[in-house]
């Protein structure tokens, strides 16, 4: 097999072949230095990883380096066209272990998908449009089946998602991947390693499942909590005694200051919060007035 990253060219003449271009409906920028999808390779996975998942290989710039690391990636890439010139590549590339699913990576139940190919690692360059409703998604969802996850993101996001909350800075993405996982910026990824160059920095960012977080040890309650957080970032100015007037009761006996915004809670806050409003018997359909939040 060859090692051979994919350069410019490479991602021109791929597109090329079908009269394509990069789609931005589905946030299409391609890696096209071969030592930086080095690096990033070496910085995600080691070989005692096994199989891993890869989520938006494209034509194969990162994945190229990540099956020669691991012993199986399976990748998961929406554009049919892209999927298949991938499964091209791999053939003429004489890749045997990699394995390319043609779908949504939305949609994907990940504890079941991850426990049923044995992985506990997850990879990827994310689609900046979809980026952190897919990594919330998959930290909540995958049950700690995912142990470690690194992805490619928008610079702004990387640093959204690892604040701490608590603080000015932390916003309702924060304080939900605060309940399920570690997070820290591994390092930035320049516009120029990428066609078509995107207007920002990417950053790596590294997210590790810690099953002694509320999220993993505390369900029921880290559920309410984040109902009632997501209620109450919709207007992060406000007062939380204003945004969760309904659930004044609960907040006093969480011992919390009305008079405190939401960002100024951190998790030990929220999780009071929830226990105290699973223990009033508070459900989730009797919360109303939420609106979209901050994501």
């Amino acid at each position: 097999m060859s090692e051979r990253g994919l350069t410019k060219s490479d991602i021109r003449e791929l597109l090329g072949l079908d009269g394509g271009s990069p789609k931005r409906s589905l946030g299409q920028n391609f890696l096209v230095d071969p030592s930086f999808a080095r690096k990033i390779a070496s910085a995600s996975v080691s070989f005692e990883d096994g199989t891993i998942v890869e989520i938006g290989p494209g034509f194969g710039s990162l994945t190229l380096h990540l099956v020669s690391i691991v012993d199986r990636v399976v990748a998961i890439e929406k554009d049919d066209i892209v999927a298949k010139k991938l499964v091209e590549l791999a053939g003429a590339r004489s890749v045997e272990n990699l394995t390319i699913v043609n779908g949504d990576a939305l949609d994907i139940e990940y504890a079941d998908f991850m426990r049923g190919i044995g992985s506990k690692v997850i990879v990827g360059n994310l689609p900046y449009n979809i980026s952190v409703p897919l990594i919330l998604k998959i930290i909540s969802e995958s049950a700690g089946v995912a142990e470690r996850a690194v992805f490619m993101v928008q610079k702004e996001v990387a640093e959204r998602l690892s604040s701490d909350p608590g603080n000015r800075n932390s916003s309702f993405t924060s304080l939900k991947r605060a309940f399920f996982a570690s997070a820290r910026i591994l390092f930035d990824v320049p516009p120029s390693v990428f066609f078509p160059e995107p207007n920002v920095t990417s950053s790596i960012i590294e997210l590790r499942s810690d099953r002694s977080l509320p999220g993993h040890m505390h369900p029921a309650e880290t559920e309410m909590a984040l109902l009632l957080a997501k209620k109450a970032f919709g207007n992060r100015r406000q007062m939380v005694r204003r945004t969760l007037r309904d659930e004044l009761e609960i907040l006093t006996a969480a011992g919390i200051d009305g008079a405190m915004r939401p960002e100024a809670l951190d998790v030990a806050s929220w999780l009071a919060i929830g226990r105290r409003a699973v223990e009033a018997g508070l459900v989730s359909t009797e919360i109303t007035g939420a609106r979209r939040g901050e994501l």
